[in-house]
């Protein structure tokens, strides 16, 4: 077939084919019409133009011809510019110039952008009409009309787009793994699932941080998980992981996802100047020598106490104003006290001292093996014991008067009476020693014997 026109013409779109338009989905796409000199003499033009089917029928292309933008790809300063109607376009050569030339092989595209497609399918015809001389046998200059078409299809007619035959998409189906075991279904929450697509010519293996290889993956499987006997596998915390794949003659393909812990475990540290559990809640500040609990207060952080230790080996610690613990230890093999529902010990090496140093000790009785005092006060009076190196003397105070209720157990024993039972007394003196009798009779004591008195 005779060609009509002396430049050729070929139509593509994007996207192609253009898929029409819904009533809930308008549809937009793009025409470009490239124009090309076949011949092995230039050609010189000096108009094309180019009409859009306007309407809302099959063979019209839109129904709104005023929203297309024209526009032009080309070497020289040729225009491309809506002509005298609102569907038509007309390219002209640089200003100034007549013609413009296309050598052997050039071309030039003309757009047609922000195209409405219209909701009929169908192929409209462009109408192209170009006003060019030359080419092979040096046509004369006249008018030239051809047309190109532009396919247009229902959108569930145009089949969907193959997908790349390279690995892709490589992706954790539990973004948050967590393997913290569902009573309902007794199997983890989320545990770590990656997936990826790709062609199955490829041998799949995933790389895995502190793995000292790649783990492979079973043969056309497109999905990985540790198995019970891969616990090492499974993430402690946030972790990237690599797909490689690979093939034959051909460079390896590496992807790479990462997934987070919802309860991470840090084996090497967390640094951080705070922890805090929820926002605006009571938290945990970290500075140079201390650490200091505070809480979040609109207008400031607030602090509540600072702990400051070289070491802290507790199982409770309960105080606003108080600690209470069962042992207070020096450290170091030294002794210690230790604390029990009823008393205090202090001990050393599992042993009880049972020794307390006080500048005032106030108790109903103390039962220990020795005591290291100057003076014992009777509570509530004058009477009081007092020790020396070399001996104990009892005042008695206002009443004069020491009471034993049962046995006097002494070397040696200085007083003006010693009063015995019920009303005895017993007097010494530095010649006699006087016996009185309850009923007061007397007796006195003297060297050889005794008499009445």
């Amino acid at each position: 077939m005779t060609p009509t026109t002396l430049l050729s013409y070929q139509i593509l779109t994007r996207p192609d084919p253009l898929p029409t338009s819904t009533e809930k989905v308008p549809s937009t796409g793009t025409v470009h019409l490239i124009v090309f000199n076949p011949h092995d003499e230039a050609v010189d033009w000096s108009s094309l133009q180019i009409t859009v089917p306007e309407g809302t029928g099959t063979q019209d292309l839109t129904s709104d011809a005023k929203a297309i933008t024209p526009g032009i790809y080309a070497d020289d300063q040729s225009r491309f510019q809506r002509g005298e109607s609102t569907n038509v376009f007309r390219a002209l050569p640089p200003d100034g110039k007549q013609t413009s030339q296309l050598v052997r092989g050039a071309s030039l595209v003309l757009i047609l952008d922000h195209i409405k497609v219209n909701e009929k399918p169908g192929l409209p015809l462009l109408g192209i009409v170009e006003n060019a001389e030359g080419g092979t046998g040096k046509q004369p200059q006249k008018s030239r009309p051809t047309c190109a078409g532009v396919l247009k299809l229902a959108p569930e007619k145009i089949p969907p787009i193959p997908p790349p035959d390279i690995p892709r998409n490589f992706r954790a189906k539990y973004p948050l793994v967590d393997y913290q075991i569902d009573t309902n279904t007794n199997l983890p929450k989320a545990p770590l699932v990656l997936e990826w697509d790709g062609p199955s010519s490829k041998t799949y293996a995933i790389r895995i941080p502190g793995v000292s290889h790649d783990v492979p993956v079973r043969s056309g499987a497109r999905q990985w998980s540790p198995s019970k006997t891969e616990e090492a596998y499974k993430p402690k915390r946030a972790t990237t992981y690599t797909l490689i794949a690979t093939e034959k003659g051909k460079e390896p393909s590496l992807l790479t996802t990462t997934i987070q812990v919802l309860r991470p475990t840090l084996d090497d540290g967390l640094y951080t100047p705070w922890l805090q559990r929820r926002p605006y809640e009571p938290y945990i500040a970290f500075a140079e020598n201390e650490i200091q609990i505070a809480q979040y207060d609109a207008q400031a952080k607030l602090s509540l106490g600072t702990v400051k230790a070289h070491t802290v080996e507790t199982g409770t610690v309960e105080a606003e104003k108080m600690v209470k613990t069962p042992k207070v230890d020096a450290g170091a093999g030294g002794s210690y006290l230790a604390l029990t529902s009823g008393n205090a010990e202090i001990r050393k090496d599992g042993q009880t001292l049972g020794s307390l140093t006080a500048k005032q000790l106030t108790t109903d009785g103390i039962n220990v093996h020795d005591i290291e005092t100057d003076r014992v006060w009777a509570r509530g009076g004058s009477m009081r014991v007092e020790l020396t190196k070399d001996e104990t003397t009892i005042k008695a105070g206002e009443s004069g008067w020491v009471r034993l209720e049962n046995n006097l157990s002494a070397q040696a024993v200085y007083g003006d009476y010693l009063v015995v039972g019920s009303g005895g007394a017993i007097k010494c003196t530095d010649k006699f020693v006087f016996l009185k009798k309850p009923q007061g009779d007397c007796i006195r004591i003297v060297s050889g014997g005794y008499d009445t008195c």
